[in-house]
């Protein structure tokens, strides 16, 4: 998952590749990568955020939003990047997360477009569909 992550986020000129973590695994291995695109690991856990400000490129930020669902995630990092002006409006991040925190891992890929969940954009879609 680290490697496609970052493949893709490159491919896709994201502005950030951000990674849901709670134990900072995924975030050390996707450092370890040099990745081009930066890093932002959300977690709920400060001792993790302190221990992956050491790791290079990432920028840890301690949110309840590293256990919610990835389109509350992605609203969450849309906003937030706008904010702090590491996203522009029409930009585009990469977010890894699971869809099942009671196991190991991600599973998850979402690409986002700013300003734009995916669970808007599907709902935008099927509006257009019956429009």
């Amino acid at each position: 998952m680290t490697r496609g992550a970052v493949h893709a986020a490159d491919q896709l000129e994201a502005e950030l590749l951000v990674l849901q973590t709670g134990s900072g695994v995924t975030a050390m291995a996707v450092s370890e990568l040099r990745p081009r695109t930066p890093l932002l690991a959300l977690t709920d856990n400060e001792p993790t955020a302190a221990r992956l400000t050491l790791s290079w490129g990432v920028q840890a930020g301690v949110t309840e939003m590293s256990r919610r669902s990835p389109e509350a995630a992605a609203e969450f990092v849309s906003q937030w990047g706008l904010e702090r002006g590491l996203l522009r409006p029409g930009g585009r991040f990469v977010l890894i997360g699971t869809t099942d925190w009671s196991r190991k891992g991600k599973d998850l890929m979402l690409v986002c477009d700013v300003g734009e969940t995916p669970a808007s954009a599907a709902a935008d879609e099927g509006a257009r569909g019956r429009a």
